[in-house]
């Protein structure tokens, strides 16, 4: 699966919360608006259960929090972007969290999640297109960015 069929410039989110849990809680709220999920609570109880096993904080100031659970209609992507950092994502680098991409698939769909997450994983290790991402707010543009859009 392409990330554009999971990502629009509706699930980007410039967050305003600083705390990982606060983050993980409006991201997991926006993608209920999104529609296609069955439960808000079973959502945040998959999303938080993963992180209680290990954080999801890859170093770069990237966290790729994921789940995959059958709730959820068809795979879905959304990013997070706070600039100032997320101070206590425990990151496996130490460093603040700066990106959040959050990976919604259904139980058994492995490939979709490999797919999605290996795709986002190459873009972002890219030092030029993080600082890109976090320095832009508009969602169009770092849609573009995520996806190796025209607009690069």
């Amino acid at each position: 699966m392409k990330i554009e069929k999971a990502l629009n410039s509706s699930l980007i989110l410039m967050l305003e919360e600083k705390n990982k849990n606060a983050a993980l809680t409006a991201m997991i709220e926006k993608a209920w608006e999104a529609g296609g999920i069955d439960s808000i609570e079973n959502l945040e109880k998959n999303i938080f259960y993963r992180e209680q096993l290990m954080s999801t904080g890859m170093g770069l100031g990237l966290a790729i929090p994921h789940t995959r659970y059958n709730g959820i209609q068809k795979a879905k992507v959304l990013v997070g972007i706070q600039p100032e950092g997320i101070e206590d994502y425990d990151s496996l680098d130490s460093e603040p969290v700066k990106i959040i991409v959050m990976i919604l698939a259904r139980e058994g769909d492995h490939r979709t999640h490999i797919q999605l997450m290996s795709q986002l994983v190459a873009r972002l290790k890219d030092e030029n297109i993080r600082n890109r991402v976090l320095s832009s707010d508009n969602t169009e543009e770092i849609l573009n960015l995520l996806t190796g859009g025209l607009n690069e």
